[in-house]
């Protein structure tokens, strides 16, 4: 996962000009695309990380989870 988000970083301009050839977005937008592609990609790195602990609140109205 980290050397995707290398790799996304890396090419994001010919990422975004591509995005603009086939759909027709603006380079700005594209770009906002890519960000946004590339913060999951961030968030999936580190769910690992965020998913330790003890507990798990808030899963649903009354219900958390308890390791």
């Amino acid at each position: 996962m980290f050397r995707l988000q290398q790799l996304i970083r890396e090419a994001t301009e010919e990422l975004a000009v591509s995005i603009t050839t086939e759909q027709g977005k603006t380079l700005s937008d594209a770009r906002g695309d890519i960000f946004r592609g590339l913060e999951v990609v961030e968030g999936c790195s580190a769910i690992g990380h965020l998913s330790m602990g003890e507990t798990q609140g808030g899963l649903a109205r009354g219900l958390d989870t308890y390791r």
